[in-house]
């Protein structure tokens, strides 16, 4: 395995996860200012991602193997319906669910979406958290599926190269209990499972852009709602 491949291996298996979970793990919780956060985590995908262009071009890896040819296979296509069909029923669903919600449970929700820390307040964090959520959909597969799989595999094989992924970035959200550590892990896996079965990442990258977007979405109008309403008194 080239150098930068293996720094780039070792980091995305061992550094990173760690630090986040001695990260979650501090008193107090190092409480930052939001935009603060966002563009941390955005200067840290774009590196990552410049170090996984170097990675590709450096041994020749190709679009496909990457995960991330275009169009994707007949398994590829499918998933890709499959994810844009169950995200819009989902949001339809949601949709549906919220407006047949008694009032005081759907206002004891919003106000709880309204005190949420970490998603946008302002038009410019939403902007922000935007460019945030495409990056860390499209970088977090790229990174702990597509290379992690295409470079692990030849020494671990695919089941150890698998676990690897799924455990490193499950670890990678910190630890927050042993319960949501183990969710976070199952999900990984799932989602790396599924790159395996279709050999490809546009669905799971519509998935895992779609999710964080429209929730933060979601909450940034309420919180806007929250400002704008006209007072009462």
């Amino acid at each position: 395995m080239p150098l930068p491949e293996l720094l780039l291996v070792l980091y995305l298996l061992l550094v990173l996860p760690a630090h986040a979970i001695w990260r979650s793990r501090q008193a107090g919780g190092m409480e930052r200012p939001r935009m603060k956060i966002y563009v941390s985590n955005i200067t840290r995908l774009v590196l990552l991602l410049l170090a996984l262009a170097v990675c590709a071009a450096w041994s020749g890896y190709t679009a496909r193997q990457m995960g991330v040819a275009w169009p994707p296979g007949t398994a590829g296509l499918w998933g890709l319906a499959a994810a844009l069909g169950g995200l819009a029923a989902m949001m339809l669903g949601s949709g549906m669910y919220e407006r047949r919600m008694r009032a005081g449970k759907r206002a004891a929700i919003e106000a709880q979406m309204r005190e949420d820390k970490a998603m946008p307040s302002t038009p410019r964090e939403m902007a922000v958290f935007a460019v945030l959520s495409v990056l860390l959909g499209a970088g977090w597969e790229l990174l702990y599926r597509g290379f992690l799989l295409l470079v692990l595999a030849p020494v671990v094989g695919l089941a150890g190269a698998v676990a690897l992924s799924a455990v490193a970035y499950g670890s990678g959200h910190g630890f927050h209990g042993w319960k949501p550590y183990f969710i976070s892990i199952a999900t990984a896996l799932a989602f790396t499972l599924a790159y395996v079965w279709t050999g490809s990442l546009w669905w799971l990258m519509v998935i895992h852009i779609t999710l964080p977007l429209s929730a933060g979405w979601s909450i940034y109008r309420k919180k806007r709602y929250a400002i704008t309403e006209p007072s009462s008194a």
